[in-house]
């Protein structure tokens, strides 16, 4: 597919067609002892697709032997294959995706290997000065939500959690500094984009916005850009600041519709169809685009099956809609609005949720083509202006 033309002779501020696309990135597809703990020994979301697959004969997409550096599926090892990372960003080069909102996972207590930041090694590769981006950026979504206790976990003696205090904020924000300073990293008017998946969780939220703030000002940026999830609850509580809307939100919020999230005989039900409805899109919030869940992967060892949901009504008419009715409410937009031009796509790569838009062996590049083709049908554009 040919790169898509950027729209520059754009003189009304009113009418936006510009969209800065970023695929949420899915770091663990490596082993680490955290998962070796917690799961089983070599774990990883690809070892247990592969597993599901083999052992039940169910159909699930598998990442794509052509499109990607693999032979298989358990190539798919994102520290062991040095060349799967840079392919992933010739892919989003060559269909002018912005850049990866990469999870970020660093915990205040961690007593298995003592670390704050989970999956370091992998997560600096984005920051490897060989890797050849092609200008496309990369920021952090901090996935902050405890793994203590945990109901996907088979181990429940471990803690990995977060104390929301000065001291465990200042360390955070002095671990994000270094990242913040790479070319890769996203910033706008000179400040780190930095998203908070769990924002409620935060009990003293204007603190760390003030550390986070002042410590970002001392390494020469103009501040930072905190975008929390909105996550259903009341904004008021967090007013002033710049929020994103994460589609699904099925951990909270969506389970008080019956008719959306509801329990059959065997599994969780998300009815995408319904889900539309709930969709707001009369704010000035990021926006997300999300096209599938179905976690049978991520809880079929050790066995947490009563855990798994899955989707039903996602055909393509539906997703369609929902990419339709998401594009349209940028044209709402302030063009010059770098913050708000964002659209997130939940995920490139999530393959233990079959969340990914990454092509895949049983579809190609399906979903990317449908992104964009049904984006240009209303005349909205993905730029690469950040």
């Amino acid at each position: 597919m040919s790169k898509l033309k950027s729209l520059k002779n754009i003189n009304n501020n009113t009418v936006n067609t510009n969209i800065n696309m970023f695929c949420i990135y899915f770091p663990q597809f490596h082993k680490f002892e955290e998962n070796n703990i917690n799961f089983y020994n070599g774990f990883t979301d690809t070892n247990s697709l592969d597993l599901l697959i083999k052992e039940n004969k169910i159909i699930q997409r598998t990442p794509s032997i052509i499109h990607l550096p693999i032979k298989n599926i358990n190539d798919y090892d994102l520290v062991e294959n040095i060349n799967l990372l840079q392919e992933q960003f010739n892919l989003l080069n060559k269909y002018n995706i912005n850049g990866f909102a990469i999870y970020y996972y660093w915990f205040s207590i961690n007593n298995i290997t003592n670390k704050r930041m989970i999956m370091e090694n992998m997560i600096n590769k984005f920051f490897d000065d060989k890797l050849k981006t092609n200008n496309k950026k990369v920021f952090f979504i901090w996935a902050n939500e405890n793994w203590t206790n945990n109901s996907h976990f088979g181990e429940k003696n471990n803690k990995i959690e977060n104390i929301y205090d000065s001291t465990n904020f200042i360390k955070n924000i002095n671990n994000l500094i270094t990242y913040f300073k790479h070319n890769n990293y996203l910033k706008i008017n000179n400040k780190p984009v930095f998203m908070i998946h769990h924002s409620i969780n935060i009990n003293q939220f204007n603190k760390m916005k003030k550390i986070f703030n002042q410590c970002c000002i001392l390494n020469s940026f103009n501040g930072i850009h905190l975008i929390l999830n909105s996550q259903n609850f009341n904004n008021n509580l967090f007013e002033g600041n710049n929020f994103y809307d994460h589609n699904f939100n099925i951990k909270r919020g969506l389970k008080i519709f019956n008719d959306i999230y509801y329990k059959n005989d065997i599994h969780h039900i998300i009815n995408y169809e319904k889900y539309l409805d709930t969709i707001n899109t009369n704010n000035n919030n990021i926006k997300s685009l999300v096209f599938d869940f179905d976690n049978r992967a991520r809880c079929y060892k050790p066995n947490k099956l009563e855990s798994v949901a899955i989707t039903i009504n996602n055909n393509e008419e539906n997703m369609k809609k929902f990419i339709l009715k998401i594009g349209n409410s940028y044209k709402n937009i302030n063009i010059n609005n770098k913050i708000e031009n964002i659209l997130l796509v939940n995920s490139w790569n999530e393959w233990g949720e079959q969340m990914e838009i990454e092509p895949s062996n049983e579809k190609g590049t399906y979903y990317i083509d449908l992104i964009i083709n049904t984006l240009k049908e209303i005349n909205m554009e993905l730029i690469s202006d950040l």
